[in-house]
């Protein structure tokens, strides 16, 4: 469960990041919000189940210097997740 929310406060880091560069732009403005579901039911059940929340550690947010470059990274994210 640990490693699951570490996930998601990197994927939501990843597409917030997207979103203060490029403004609020699909899909990722659609996915950051989805990230942000997954985070709060897993720390719902990391409560409910006495499990200890990684804390979230500030990092560096990845730079992008296009929206496709971004969806790159983002679809990469993503296939390594799985």
């Amino acid at each position: 469960m640990q490693e699951a929310i570490l996930e998601e406060y990197g994927a939501k880091s990843l597409y917030q990041s997207v979103i203060n560069v490029f403004g609020s732009v699909t899909p990722f403005s659609r996915i950051v919000k989805s990230e942000q579901q997954h985070l709060s039911t897993l720390l719902d059940l990391a409560k409910r189940y006495s499990v200890a929340v990684p804390p979230l550690q500030a990092a560096t947010p990845p730079a992008f210097n296009s929206l496709s470059e971004a969806c790159v990274a983002g679809v990469q994210a993503e296939i390594a997740d799985a």
